[in-house]
């Protein structure tokens, strides 16, 4: 059975502040409120979809029990509790491997940031670092997992980052890493912006030698 996302319904990430939150759906309600449109059948049902988001998402304990039950959607477990070490472990891994068989575009990353704050703030990691000599073996894994989505996406994460991850050195490699992906982002977007400016050249050039 199919279950509604509300982050995707309000267009925020899974880990939006509730600020960003009463904003979205402010926005949203604004431009699809009844009144707005005559009382059209489909927007006025899509409006009650995102009240009905918002009223979730906006209540910190039914947003935590929803978090707790699309993690468990998203990851097909009929347990999604993550109490053990070793059910932080099984999880973990479970997850990277599956996001190594898929390609990019078939990464939903929704699924993979309510799998990341799902992770940084269970008790199953909270055992596993008290477990470890170093964080660093645990920080690898958390990076390897989120190291596929956007930038503004894996800058939202740092708060959780932060709050699990108390080691000066981790720290500044999690600051490493956000730069680094923020770099390559910007170039990718600049390679674009040069290609498409080549394009429009060589089309211009084209159509003035055919005059």
């Amino acid at each position: 059975m199919k279950m509604d996302n509300h982050y995707k319904t309000l267009g925020i990430s899974p880990a939006s502040s509730s600020s960003e939150i009463k904003s979205a759906y402010r926005k949203l309600a604004q431009r699809y409120h009844p009144d707005k449109h005559n009382g059209n059948t489909s927007l006025s049902a899509h409006f009650e979809k995102l009240k009905a988001a918002y009223e979730v998402l906006q209540n910190e304990e039914k947003r935590k029990e929803y978090d707790t039950t699309l993690f468990a959607y998203f990851t097909g477990s009929k347990n999604s509790a993550i109490n053990t070490s070793q059910a932080f472990y099984d999880k973990i891994t479970e997850i990277i491997q599956t996001i190594k068989k898929l390609n990019a575009n078939q990464i939903n990353y929704d699924w993979v940031t309510i799998s990341a704050l799902t992770l940084l703030r269970s008790r199953g990691i909270q055992i596993a670092l008290l477990e470890e000599k170093t964080e660093s073996a645990i920080f690898n894994s958390i990076c390897d997992m989120i190291e596929i989505l956007p930038y503004n996406e894996m800058k939202r994460l740092q708060e959780d980052i932060y709050h699990i991850f108390h080691d000066e050195q981790t720290q500044v490699k999690w600051e490493q890493i956000i730069k680094q992906k923020k770099g390559k982002e910007r170039n990718s977007l600049i390679i674009i912006l040069l290609a498409l400016g080549v394009s429009i050249l060589v089309a211009t050039l084209i159509m003035i030698s055919t005059k």
